[in-house]
């Protein structure tokens, strides 16, 4: 966890939504703000991309495509992992957006680093 807060406030998103209550609630920002300046499609692809990285989480498979990949690139030079993981942020990016293909690949590119002493 980032920040390790998680225990005491909740989860992030939760904390997020603090701010918005009270600049509604006091009048700083209002309905037209609310429906025409914010990007709903941004927050939307944030929050779907953040989901699907405590799926993966969870369900072990930032751990599972670690392990492969750390087994398969065993005593290789830091250029090939450099190649490698180029390619898989390539062909994840082909499927879905680039923001949702960084917060899939980023986690499996620092556990895979630590893992072999580079991060």
């Amino acid at each position: 966890k980032p920040l390790g807060l998680e225990p005491y406030f909740g989860s992030m998103g939760l904390v997020g939504l603090v701010p918005i209550a009270f600049f509604f609630t006091s009048g700083l920002l209002d309905r037209n703000d609310f429906h025409n300046a914010l990007n709903w499609s941004v927050l939307i692809l944030i929050g779907g991309g953040l989901a699907l990285g405590h799926v993966m989480e969870r369900s072990f498979l930032l751990q599972i495509m670690s392990t492969t990949i750390q087994r398969t690139l065993s005593g290789a030079s830091l250029w090939t992992f450099t190649a490698a993981f180029s390619v898989f942020m390539a062909v994840i990016a082909n499927f879905v957006s680039s923001t949702v293909a960084a917060i899939i690949i980023l986690p499996v590119v620092a556990s895979v680093g630590k893992s072999v002493g580079r991060a």
